[in-house]
């Protein structure tokens, strides 16, 4: 189903009055993904650790239609990433209390190649987009855990980050770079159980950035965006749990503000059809979220769990030289979950369980929204040993299972209307793991 609603009239005269779901045409994503790790762990003495992560990723994505026959273009994007974790640490005690240390650093290297072509009379024609983009980035973090006495638990941490990004535009031969370093962003937690030893409370700090996308840099244009920053965000959560694993029932009630500054969004450019990404101002999120977790059967044989989450969030845009309040685009004010998992001897874990999303809005202070929807999903795995050190695990998934239309995000497409493209349907995922574990050497 045509996800931007354009049928052949609107789209030639005014595509800007489109509406979704008008037309049925072939309009499909063929998308090939594939992603793999190791890691190894190395004991370093009785209470230290040393760690090694290497893991890569391939993305091959190509749009043949795009929102209409008549006026938008073929799109194929191929992205390579590859990255490697280092982290070591060590456990102690200094009188009654246990410390964990934690120190990692890590590169990631990330290559992203846009092609995009006009269709003319159906089939792809001249090339509009021919983009490289490469990205680099170094990080570094350190955590401390301590375990007080009564159950107390503190834990603060850092990092830090740097980011370059080179762009080739191959059309214009012309390249672009940024090169961007956040500031130490710091990190603290607290927690510590109530009297009567059956609940607990909470309280969380955090900073961190949120860099930008290849595909919030290039815009709709295919331009490179060099003034467009790392969004930082801040965010303080407090909550209450009640239960724990030994108990039938378990809930947690909690609320939290985010705010972030230099929110990322897009912007229709004045007297053009075309849409660029910019840091937009100042966002307020302000939640309350509750889970409930109810264990109706324990036995040796069999284990039947019910999970139930909701939030609820009142959000808000000031934007940058406005004194006007505006939600903010792709954020839902109503979520919840519904997951019942059972494992069972024998069969191994099944799960089932729906997503629930309430409406959001689809662009900044456009007054277009995107319906909201409910998507369920249907899981089964089992893990198997294979001798004293090693297991195999296996999973089958089906998401979408009643093959819900819904939308996943909403960009400006080429002829100047807004595209809410379509979520995937009913899709089966397969995965397979390996575990080994070596005998530890005095």
């Amino acid at each position: 189903e045509l996800p931007g609603g354009l049928d052949s009239a609107t789209s030639a005269e005014t595509p800007r009055s489109a509406r979704a779901w008008s037309q049925l045409i072939d309009a499909r994503v063929d998308k090939q993904q594939l992603y793999g790790g190791i890691s190894q762990t190395t004991m370093l003495g009785e209470r230290g650790w040393f760690r090694s992560t290497i893991h890569g990723q391939v993305i091959d994505k190509v749009n043949p239609y795009g929102t209409s026959p008549i006026a938008t273009g073929y799109k194929d994007e191929d992205i390579r990433a590859t990255g490697v974790l280092l982290n070591t640490g060590s456990s102690g005690s200094i009188g009654a209390v246990h410390i964990d240390r934690e120190i990692g650093m890590g590169v990631l290297f990330e290559r992203d190649e846009l092609l995009e072509r006009a269709l003319e009379t159906g089939a792809p024609g001249a090339v509009v987009i021919d983009a490289d983009t490469r990205v680099a980035q170094v990080f570094a973090s350190a955590q401390l855990k301590a375990q007080l006495p009564r159950g107390i638990d503190i834990a603060a941490a850092v990092g830090i980050e740097y980011t370059h990004y080179d762009h080739l535009d191959r059309l214009a031969e012309r390249d672009g770079t940024i090169a961007t370093k956040t500031p130490l962003y710091p990190s603290l937690s607290f927690r510590a159980p109530l009297p009567g030893g059956f609940a607990g409370a909470y309280l969380r700090y955090a900073q961190a950035p949120s860099r930008p996308t290849v595909w919030e840099l290039l815009g709709t244009m295919g331009e490179f965006n060099s003034t467009l920053r790392s969004e930082q965000v801040s965010e303080w959560e407090v909550g209450i749990n009640v239960g724990n694993d030994t108990t039938i029932a378990q809930v947690e009630i909690a609320g939290y503000l985010r705010r972030t500054d230099g929110l990322i969004t897009g912007i229709t450019i004045l007297d053009t059809e075309e849409q660029i990404f910019i840091n937009a101002g100042l966002a307020d999120q302000r939640g309350l979220e509750l889970s409930t977790r109810i264990s109706i059967a324990r036995q040796r044989s069999a284990t039947l769990r019910v999970e139930i989450s909701g939030a609820l969030q009142d959000h808000f845009l000031v934007r940058s030289g406005a004194d006007t309040h505006d939600p903010i685009p792709g954020v839902a004010e109503l979520t919840g979950a519904l997951r019942l998992w059972a494992r069972i001897d024998r069969l191994g874990d099944l799960e089932a369980g729906s997503r629930l999303t309430s409406k959001v809005p689809a662009c900044l202070a456009c007054g277009s929204i995107i319906p909201g929807a409910a998507i369920a999903y249907l899981r089964a795995g089992r893990e198997m040993r294979l001798s004293a050190s090693g297991a195999m695990s296996f999973f089958l998934h089906v998401e979408n299972l009643f093959d819900v239309r819904y939308t996943s995000f909403v960009q400006l497409n080429d002829p100047g209307g807004r595209y809410y493209n379509p979520a995937p349907g009913r899709s089966l995922f397969a995965g397979i793991r390996f575990h080994y574990r070596s005998a530890s050497r005095k």
